[in-house]
């Protein structure tokens, strides 16, 4: 897990070192980084960097400082440089260090179209609120009618908030951001990550003494079982999904559940036969299990309400889905809900909220943090870019997911691999449950074929693969 954090918590670990006089200490650390980025991604795209042409769009702060002195090493390098200055003044010293190397210094923006690369340093990490004209149109005209070229962001692409991930209908698009310091959430956080590119953070020395704002999951990892476990001590989920009218999601959540590595599946459900055919391995019927599954596939009222009070009563885990989400009225800090954005339009219509699906998915953190902090639970808005809340507000996110998980039964398979991590690391409270859920994920990208059943099928090879690695 990688920490991310505010652009509050970034200025606060920089405060100390600022009034210790290691401002330019500072900024030559990420300058300097920013530099080597932009060099070495000339060199990977044209091969070569002497004869480039690089234009920097240069804000009045720090970041169009960096942008400047930026600009100082790539003409010491041949590179043609150009930097348009956007707000009427720019940092004094790395405008003076740009000219004396050769910068062609101008207000027009008509270079930026041709440039090989354009270095964005018009905003920091601390803005927020909307792009102000003329700015929002000079960024839409530059970038509808840019040539295929690299953009390199200055700690965040300027109309992107690098705490929330919200966006500026203006924003720079970036192929590439470099951050400094430390990892920013909004960075990481949709729709913000969409304008990102590749992230990567240089260091400058910070440390931060706050806890951090979430956590970036990376790398999956599937508990293998001792030379001592039996098929109880491995986990045993209980499954209750489908219906008459979808049995497919009991299948598909029970055989993602079974080829995740639980030690047992029970089922409950209308589906029982069809689940059996498919997954000859899965018990039917209520006994004990360790964790929960429930909601897919539209399942009974009634089994429903008996499900959650009896995961709520033997504080058992639960995955909770689709159907189940409406008929929460109580919850576990272990219990993870997992509504696409629609249904939790729905789950904060239910409390009185007033929101459209349009501004959660817009705003998917804020409203995954809101809905956890209500519920008491860990709280999962499923999209091309998962967000996980805990009730506390710290964020869990994943890198975005293949595009062909957009596809009927997709949540039925993840909420199957969920479940059987669940059972198998019960996890003990809303921390463990979001690391959980953040890895069910991992390996539910990892496994996507083009259908739901080829990735419920494929889990079996990739979780294997993992606990052989571990």
């Amino acid at each position: 897990m990688q920490p991310l954090y505010t652009s509050q918590q970034v200025r606060d670990a920089e405060a100390p070192l600022l009034a210790a006089g290691q401002g330019k200490e500072l900024m030559l650390k990420a300058t300097t980084g920013l530099a080597h980025v932009v060099v070495r991604e000339l060199q990977n795209r044209y091969g070569r960097v002497y004869g480039t042409r690089a234009v920097a769009l240069v804000g009045s702060g720090n970041n169009g400082g960096d942008a400047l002195y930026a600009l100082e090493f790539l003409a010491r390098r041949g590179v043609a440089c150009q930097a348009v200055t956007v707000a009427g003044s720019a940092h004094e010293e790395g405008l003076a260090a740009a000219v004396a190397a050769g910068v062609r210094v101008t207000t027009e923006w008509d270079s930026a179209r041709d440039a090989d690369v354009v270095i964005d340093g018009i905003l920091g990490t601390g803005a927020s609120g909307a792009l102000r004209e003329p700015l929002a149109s000079q960024l839409t005209d530059w970038q509808n009618n840019a040539c295929d070229q690299l953009c390199i962001a200055v700690d965040a692409p300027t109309g992107v908030n690098a705490s929330t991930g919200e966006v500026d209908p203006h924003a720079v698009r970036a192929t590439h951001t470099v951050t400094f310091g430390m990892l920013k959430a909004g960075l990481f956080v949709h729709p913000g990550a969409g304008f990102c590119g590749h992230v990567e953070c240089v260091d400058i020395g910070l440390t931060s003494v706050d806890a951090p704002a979430g956590y970036l999951h990376t790398t999956a990892s599937v508990p293998g079982p001792g030379e001592q476990d039996h098929k109880y001590s491995r986990g045993v989920l209980g499954v209750a999904t489908g219906s008459q009218q979808y049995p497919g999601a009991a299948v598909l959540a029970s055989l993602s559940a079974q080829n995740t590595g639980v030690g047992m599946v029970r089922y409950v459900g209308d589906a029982a036969g069809l689940v059996m055919h498919s997954v000859p391995e899965v018990v039917t019927g209520w006994r004990r299990v360790q964790a929960w599954v429930v909601g897919p596939g539209a399942p009974e009222d009634e089994l429903v309400d008996e499900v959650l009070d009896q995961a709520y009563k033997k504080c058992l885990p639960a995955v909770i889905d689709a159907g189940a989400l409406a008929r929460v009225s109580k919850t576990r800090d272990h219990w993870v809900l997992t509504p696409h954005a629609g249904e939790a339009q729905s789950l904060c219509e239910s409390r009185g909220w007033t929101v459209t699906r349009e501004e959660i998915e817009s705003a998917p953190a804020h409203w995954a943090r809101r809905l956890a902090s209500e519920l008491g639970c860990c709280v999962l808005i499923k999209g091309a870019r998962t967000v996980i809340s805990e009730p506390d507000g710290t964020l869990h996110l994943t890198p975005v997911g293949p595009a062909r998980l957009a596809t009927a039964g997709s949540g039925d398979v993840l909420a199957g691999i969920m479940g059987a991590l669940m059972a198998t690391e019960q996890p003990a409270g809303s921390r463990s449950a979001a690391v959980v859920a953040a890895n069910a994920v991992l390996l539910h990208h990892e496994a996507a074929g083009n259908r739901a059943l080829e990735t419920a099928q494929s889990i079996l090879e990739v979780a294997r693969s993992h606990r052989e690695e571990s």
